[in-house]
């Protein structure tokens, strides 16, 4: 398996842990504590979480899509938590690794312009 396999593979099993990985951990808390942690996903991990991953992807490998695509492709597990899919927060949740991953190939552009 070559390095970029293993960097995908690296990056959905990080993608899955926030869309089904979670929601696992919250079957095993105190309904309030579960319901504040999938609020919590919902509104501030996932979104952060995949804009960093877009951010450190666009940083290492410049204009790569395999965040942005990964998120977009993999959001539909949600469907299994929530019995239905709930689109914006698939926009949203893009959008959120396009930036990052925008964001992180700008300064891989301005790290090797500058060398």
């Amino acid at each position: 398996m070559n390095k970029k396999m293993k960097i995908g593979l690296l990056y959905t099993l990080i993608i899955l842990f926030f869309y089904v990985g979670i929601y696992g951990l919250a079957s095993f808390l105190d309904t309030y504590l579960a319901k504040a942690l999938i609020v919590n996903n919902i509104l501030f991990y996932t979104p952060l979480g995949l804009f960093i991953l877009g951010l450190i992807d666009g940083h290492g490998y410049g204009f790569s899509v395999r965040v942005p695509v990964l998120a977009f492709l993999l959001f539909p597990l949600t469907i299994f938590n929530f019995g239905e899919w709930i689109w914006y927060y698939q926009v949203i949740y893009s959008l959120c690794a396009v930036v990052g991953w925008l964001l992180g190939a700008l300064l891989c552009h301005i790290k090797n312009k500058s060398l």
